[in-house]
């Protein structure tokens, strides 16, 4: 389990000694370097593999219709439902065993992809599409659930992964509840209007709130704040337009917001030790 503590002001509370401050500093800066060499080694691969088929181009066509027919008939093979099984478990198995969140993390969007979800990238334009909102926030809550179930069940190293998994899905969870906010949604049990989402969803924000700060998790407080923000700007503006009455009381209220948010955070830092 990760915490977050000041050192610099323990050590002046004389709550914690020189010695022990100097240990943890030296502790904390042998993970930063792991993480940064990590970081920089799988940049360096993606560069040599991009450069390598610039350099062979031909090479490089020949082997991705190699693999583009072999797993094509894999594919066809399985079904849809099928492949995204596979994938889904081939990113786990590949992060558990590399220890990377990273295809942890990026087997939650196989699972969007499943629900009908998509992402894509245009010029200066970034989109997200929820096709099932109902359905993606169950089954991602679900998720995200299981995820922090396991994270208290595991070694440390895996607790990390698990962890990882759970965030992922808790973003995915937020970003159902804002497309069925704006959108409504066709569940399979009937439809579900727009005002039900934003209803369960600011509910479901405070109560994760109050209990991210209950319990110390400091990342899951953040993102409540940052859903809160969003979720109060769409809902606002929504209904009230933009217009310079309603700009200038969003901006007093997101600065109200601001405030309390950080004292919050601030109260959570002092009062306990912190889970990120």
């Amino acid at each position: 389990m990760k915490i977050t503590l000041d050192i610099g002001k323990l050590l002046e509370a004389k709550a914690i000694t020189q010695e022990e401050h100097d240990r943890l500093l030296e502790l904390a800066r042998k993970q930063s370097s792991r993480h940064v060499w990590g970081v920089l080694s799988l940049m360096g691969a993606i560069a040599i593999a991009l450069g390598t088929v610039g350099l062979f181009p031909e090479l490089a066509a020949t082997v991705w219709e190699a693999v583009y027919f072999g797993l094509g008939s894999v594919f066809r093979a399985l079904g849809r439902q099928g492949t995204h099984l596979v994938v889904f478990l081939a990113l786990v198995s590949a992060g558990r065993a590399l220890r990377s969140g990273f295809l942890v993390g990026l087997s939650c969007f196989v699972i969007a992809g499943f629900l009908g979800g998509t992402a894509g990238y245009t010029h200066a334009s970034y989109f997200v599409s929820i096709q099932e909102p109902a359905v993606t926030t169950f089954v991602f809550s679900i998720l995200a659930y299981a995820g922090l179930w396991i994270s208290h069940r595991v070694s440390s190293s895996d607790e990390r992964l698990a962890i990882i998994f759970s965030r992922t899905c808790l973003i995915f969870v937020n970003m159902g509840l804002w497309v069925g906010s704006l959108w409504g949604s066709r569940s399979p049990v009937g439809e579900i209007p727009e005002a039900v989402f934003a209803i369960l969803w600011a509910v479901g924000l405070l109560g994760s709130a109050i209990w991210a700060g209950r319990v110390g998790r400091l990342w899951v407080v953040n993102t409540a704040i940052t859903f809160g923000t969003i979720h109060f700007y769409t809902q606002f503006f929504e209904r009230l337009g933009a217009n310079p009455l309603s700009l200038l009381v969003g901006g007093v209220l997101l600065v109200t917001i601001t405030v309390a948010a950080r004292r919050y955070r601030r109260h959570l830092k002092e009062h306990s030790r912190v889970p990120k």
